[in-house]
């Protein structure tokens, strides 16, 4: 085969790829982008009133301190990017404990606006009292007085970004394609809600604000 030749199929190759992409259109890279935010959290949190947390949970089965703080988190973190309000109550005895986070808006009252669960050997057994999106995890929170630092990873996001690359989604958090797995197709994902930041004498910015937040629900 001449390098002519060989020109011709590789451009006709990168032709078949774009028709494909531009198929599947932005929904596949906003997919892709969601998938890698949600395989971690990092970032920093912020509080206006001094708070305290150090806790850490490696991955679900050994839980041990004790944290709550009601503040602002900047980082990535619950698969959003950017500046966001942030709640995190956890405790842990080894055997048995409690972690309850929100990374968006929400009311501590209403139990659909927080995920819930109960981790190590015991609070397992107890079963699930929400939305388990951290389950299996490795988490670490860390807050002294008015700043801290939130290193999670969510071990079942990784395979679910490596899959998504093949319109796989185990997960089934993909959006107007609603990915594919062997159980069947998932139903599309609702669009993510604008999560809506106050400023720091508790005003929201708006749109114009300096908000910078992507994500998805799940």
């Amino acid at each position: 085969m001449s390098a002519r030749e060989a020109r011709g199929k590789t451009a006709v190759f990168c032709v078949l790829v774009v028709a494909m992409l531009g198929a599947q259109g932005c929904s596949y890279l906003r997919d892709r982008r969601y998938d890698a935010a949600e395989m971690f959290d990092l970032g920093f949190t912020f509080s206006k009133k001094p708070q305290f947390s150090a806790y850490v949970n490696c991955p679900i089965i050994v839980p041990l301190g004790y944290g709550k703080v009601d503040g602002y988190f900047v980082g990535v973190g619950g698969g959003k990017v950017g500046l966001m309000k942030h709640h995190q109550e956890s405790s842990g005895l080894l055997v048995w404990g409690r972690e309850e986070v929100s990374w968006d808006s929400f009311d501590p009252q209403q139990a659909d606006t927080l995920s819930v669960q109960g981790v190590g050997v015991l609070g397992l057994a107890e079963g699930q009292e929400g939305e388990k999106a951290y389950t299996p995890a490795c988490i670490h929170y860390l807050h002294l007085g008015w700043i801290g630092i939130a290193a999670n990873v969510r071990w079942l996001e990784i395979p679910d970004f490596l899959l998504g690359l093949f319109l796989l989604d185990p997960m089934g958090d993909d959006g107007e394609n609603g990915g594919w797995w062997f159980w069947g197709s998932r139903g599309a994902a609702e669009p993510p809600p604008s999560a809506a930041v106050e400023g720091p004498m508790g005003e929201n910015p708006g749109p114009g604000g300096s908000q910078a937040s992507a994500g998805k629900e799940q």
